[in-house]
Formats: structure tokens, C-alpha cells, sequence
């Protein structure tokens, strides 16, 4: 993997930062959750990830009203809040499936001579693997690769918000199946991580269980989706990411409170194309 940085910017910048990592996963809801981030907190790209794992694309500069851009959006690209606080990549293509491994490490060393401080994953699961419990309560959950101050700090605003910490779901009879016919010589547990199983979640669980074992302080935030239309759901989960980091000032133009995720009552702004991509059934 290399950092290619964007003119007036440079590796250096990121630097104690807190990292923002969304996982190509179920509904695309971490993508779109970012791009409404990036739009609403107008946050300058400082550069762009490159790596042969990810599956090359490229496309337009979007922008919030539409207009013209010059430039060409590239699949992983990296971003810097103005107080060099947050650091977000937004990642538009996903991992070839045989490089997965390759992908986690070369993310992780990015991390570390960026010299990043902590990495909250985003990711979304399947509400269809859901337990009887997690349907009664609402659709996030804390993941906790292991105890250290990010986690500790999501906990406790968790706690603050009604937001638990995520279960472990056991495998489905189907899941045994698939496994024993495709795996034959894998443990049904696949307890090579003290992560929970996340259905639907990407390279998520895999990149926290390697920033655990490097000493990284990290944690994720998990949303039960859907496929189909994820506008409410991108919406309802930057609030919620807003609300746990306090990203954007109460008297600023992001809601905080978690039951505001609308498209109507929230004044969070898209890029036009990304309108279009969240009501695409991929």
C-alpha cells in the first residue's frame, strides 16, 4: 500500500489522529454514512490510498449541489477534519477476495507510519441473522476487539446513549452447513478472534482482531441493515456516530439526537450521485 498525498498536504498530518474506517459490508451503509459525513463536515481529501488488493474503479469528483468538479474520485481515498482531530478513508470498491489478508496488512501499516491514534471501524450486519433480543432493541451495538481507551470511550457514551455492547451470535444450521461443505477443515466456532461473528460485516471483525494483536486501540460501531433503500439508514447511522464523538457542534447543521434520521428532519446533505447509490438494490 502507499499514501499518495494531495498538494499542501502530506502523511504527517494524520498524526494522533482518530481514524474512520468504513467496511464495504451489507446495504453499503458505512459508505454512505461517511459520504454524508465528509459532505456535512465539508472535510478536505488529503491524499489517496493505493493497493492492489482493492478492485481498481474511477469516476467524477461528486459534489453536494451537483456542480462540476475538476478531478477523478479514485476507490480509497483519505480525509482530515479541519482540526486535525479525525481522519476518514472512504473506501468505494471492494476487496478481491483471495487479497483480503493482504489488504489488513498493508491497512495496518498505513495506520501505523501514519502514526494514527485510534480506528473506529464502521460496519453494518445482516438484521436477518438476528436474535430475539437484538430485535426487541435498537439497530447499533458496540464492538470491543479488546479493553483499551477507544473502547472504553464508546462503552461508556454507549451506556450514555442506550447503545449495548455487541452479542455473540451463534452459527445458523445453515451457516454449519456451508462451512462443513466449504471448509471441511475449519472450526465451526471460528474462534480465532474473541470479536462476535458479524454477518454480513466485511473485513471488519479481521481488521480489528489485527489492530488488537499490534496494540492499536480501536472499536467498531454495528448497524443491523437491510439491502435495498439505505438512505434512512446512513442517515439514522451518522447521527448515531455523531452523537458517540460529538462531531459537529448541538447548534450545528447535524442533528443529534438519534431518533432524527429521516431524510426530511435531517439537514445533512448528500452528494447528488451518492442520492442515486443509496436507493440502488445492489
Amino acid at each position: 500500500m502507499s499514501f499518495v498525498a494531495c498538494s499542501g498536504h502530506s502523511l504527517n498530518e494524520l498524526k494522533g489522529s482518530t481514524l474512520i474506517w468504513p467496511s464495504v459490508s451489507i446495504g453499503n451503509v458505512p459508505q454512505l454514512t461517511v459520504d454524508l459525513l465528509l459532505s456535512t463536515l465539508e472535510l478536505q481529501r488529503c491524499g489517496f490510498i493505493h493497493d492492489s488488493s482493492v478492485i481498481p474503479v474511477v469516476g467524477g469528483i461528486d459534489t453536494v449541489d451537483g456542480s462540476a468538479s475538476v478531478g477523478v474520485t479514485t476507490p480509497c481515498e483519505v480525509f482530515i477534519s479541519a482540526d486535525k482531530k479525525y481522519t476518514f478513508i472512504q473506501q468505494r470498491a471492494p476487496v478481491e477476495k483471495n487479497r483480503r489478508n493482504q489488504y489488513i496488512e498493508t491497512l495496518l501499516d498505513f495506520i501505523q507510519s501514519a502514526g494514527i491514534q485510534q480506528v473506529i471501524a464502521l460496519t453494518s450486519a445482516d438484521a436477518g441473522s438476528r436474535m430475539d433480543m437484538q430485535i426487541e432493541s435498537q439497530p447499533f451495538r458496540i464492538l470491543v476487539p479488546s479493553r483499551n481507551a477507544c473502547s472504553d470511550f464508546l462503552l461508556e457514551r454507549g451506556r450514555a446513549l442506550g447503545i449495548p455492547q455487541m452479542e455473540d451470535i451463534p452459527l445458523s444450521e445453515s451457516d454449519i452447513s456451508f462451512q462443513q461443505y466449504h471448509h471441511p477443515h475449519r472450526q465451526l466456532n471460528n474462534h480465532h478472534s474473541s470479536i462476535p461473528r458479524i454477518a454480513g460485516g466485511g473485513l471488519s471483525r479481521r481488521l480489528l482482531t489485527r489492530l488488537s494483536a499490534a496494540e492499536i486501540d480501536s472499536a467498531g460501531l454495528v448497524m443491523f441493515a437491510l439491502e435495498g433503500d439505505n438512505v434512512s439508514d446512513s442517515i439514522h447511522m451518522a447521527n448515531c456516530v455523531n452523537a458517540l464523538l460529538q462531531l459537529v457542534d448541538p447548534q450545528g447543521n447535524m442533528p443529534l439526537r438519534l431518533e432524527t434520521y429521516t431524510d426530511k428532519k435531517s439537514s445533512m446533505r448528500f452528494m447528488e450521485t451518492t442520492k442515486e447509490l443509496a436507493r440502488t438494490v445492489w
